[in-house]
């Protein structure tokens, strides 16, 4: 009875250690939250004018999506170049390992940013991939993912918002260790979210855009019914061939748009 006692009460402690990490981790420090619990406020953003010149500027930021495009640069440019006959510069910076929060926060406190986004036509913009791999909640997500795009359109930049991809998240799901996978578990229970919840997060973004009027401002790259051979071990990640079949959805997008 005794042992008993003792497992319950180890369950209960490792349990409520789980939620504090989780606390923290995932929904922020008491000082970012406003509003509700997990959500930032939108912050001021100062506009900037696209630089003058036949050249079109596109930039590459985000998640470790956007940080390994870093040499596929060139070749992107090339294309669209090639598609647009105009010349074509392209500038990218990715912070490994952000969610959609995360990384519109590092908007106004990591400089580099600003250097790469303003004065660009256009802005593809990778997040919201870690949200579902850490099952943070479809509201986190559209939420900030908005107030990205938000910032970029008040600078006078078009986002290219990259949609979920079909990267393999049973198999990033698997290859974590225990502790983060309990971890993932109690995050889905406290955010009511599947295992595989790509699918309800393009939903709800789409929806998002819609409910902020903003179908008609954002370009949005649709998710692609790609195999794994155009990802790298961890199936999470694009190799080169994946970064060609990637670019080639964003040089089509710009073109079909009109822009």
């Amino acid at each position: 009875m005794k042992r008993l006692i003792l497992v319950i009460v180890a369950i209960l402690i490792i349990t409520g250690i789980a939620f504090v990490v989780i606390g923290r981790n995932y929904y922020g420090l008491a000082s970012e939250r406003c509003c509700c619990r997990e959500l930032v406020c939108e912050r001021d953003t100062f506009q900037c004018h696209k630089e003058l010149g036949d050249t079109l500027r596109l930039s590459v930021i985000g998640d470790s999506w956007a940080f390994r495009h870093q040499d596929y640069n060139a070749s992107l440019a090339e294309e669209l170049s090639k598609q647009t006959h105009r010349p074509v510069k392209v500038s990218s910076y990715g912070l490994s390992g952000k969610t959609s929060k995360e990384f519109y926060l590092c908007l106004f406190e990591d400089e580099s940013i600003s250097r790469v986004v303003d004065g660009t036509s256009f802005c593809f913009v990778s997040v919201g991939i870690n949200d579902t791999y850490r099952k943070i909640g479809l509201t986190y997500y559209t939420h900030h993912t908005i107030l990205i795009l938000r910032y970029l359109l008040k600078k006078n930049i078009t986002p290219v918002l990259l949609e979920i991809p079909d990267y393999d998240i049973y198999y990033a799901y698997n290859h974590q260790t225990y502790d983060r996978k309990l971890l993932r578990r109690i995050s889905m229970l406290i955010t009511h979210s599947p295992l595989d919840c790509r699918k309800e997060y393009r939903e709800a973004m789409r929806q998002a855009l819609a409910d902020e009027h903003l179908t008609d401002k954002v370009l949005v790259v649709p998710n692609q019914q790609w195999d794994m051979t155009l990802y790298v071990a961890d199936r999470m990640h694009l190799n080169s061939h994946g970064y060609k079949a990637l670019d080639s959805c964003i040089v089509s997008c710009i073109l079909q748009s009109g822009h």
